[in-house]
C-alpha cells in the first residue's frame, strides 16, 4: 500500500527534477544531453509509470501488488547509480555541492534556503502519502465488505458454489 501511495508523487518529484534540471542547464548544453546523470534519472522515472502502469494493467490487486513488487526490487539497483553518478562521472555537471563530511561549496543563503524548500519538499511528500494510503486502505475495506456481501449472497442462493 505505501509504493502505491508513494509512486505518483516520486514520478512528480522525479518529472520535477528533469524539468527544472534541463531548464537551469539549457543555457549552457540545451534542454537535453544524454549524460550519465540525466538518463539515471529518466530511466527511474520510465520505473516509476512503468510500476503505475503495471498496477494499472492487473484487474487482480494481490497479483498486481505481487508484481509491482518484483518491479520495484529490480528497479531499486537504479538508486545507488543516481545517487552515486555525482562522484563515478564528471561529465557536463558540476561536483557534490554538498557533502556529509566536507561540509560544502555552497553559500549559506543558498545553503539556508536549500534546507528550507527540502524541508518543504519532505513535508509535502509526506503528507500526500498518508492521505493516499488512507484512501488506500478505505478502498480495500469497501472491496473486502462487497466480497464478504457477496459471499453471503452465495451462501444463501441454490446457485451451487462451483457455478459462481
Amino acid at each position: 500500500m505505501m509504493a502505491r501511495a508513494i509512486t505518483p508523487t516520486g514520478a512528480l518529484f522525479t518529472v520535477l527534477a528533469l524539468a527544472t534540471g534541463a531548464l537551469w542547464g539549457h543555457p549552457d548544453m540545451g534542454l537535453w544531453v544524454w549524460d550519465a546523470r540525466f538518463t539515471s534519472e529518466l530511466i527511474l522515472l520510465f520505473l516509476y509509470l512503468g510500476f503505475i502502469s503495471l498496477h494499472g494493467a492487473i484487474d487482480n490487486i494481490r497479483c498486481a501488488d505481487r508484481a509491482c513488487a518484483v518491479l520495484a526490487i529490480i528497479g531499486v539497483v537504479n538508486v545507488p547509480v543516481i545517487y552515486f553518478s555525482v562522484q563515478w562521472w564528471y561529465t557536463l555537471h558540476q561536483g557534490a555541492s554538498l557533502s556529509f563530511g566536507s561540509g560544502g561549496s555552497m553559500d549559506s543563503t543558498m545553503l539556508a534556503g536549500l534546507v528550507v524548500m527540502t524541508l518543504a519538499f519532505w513535508c509535502y511528500a509526506i503528507a500526500i502519502v498518508l492521505v493516499r494510503v488512507r484512501r488506500i486502505i478505505d478502498e480495500e475495506r469497501q472491496r473486502d465488505e462487497h466480497h464478504e456481501q457477496f459471499d453471503r449472497w452465495r451462501r444463501r442462493s441454490l446457485v451451487p458454489v462451483g457455478c459462481v
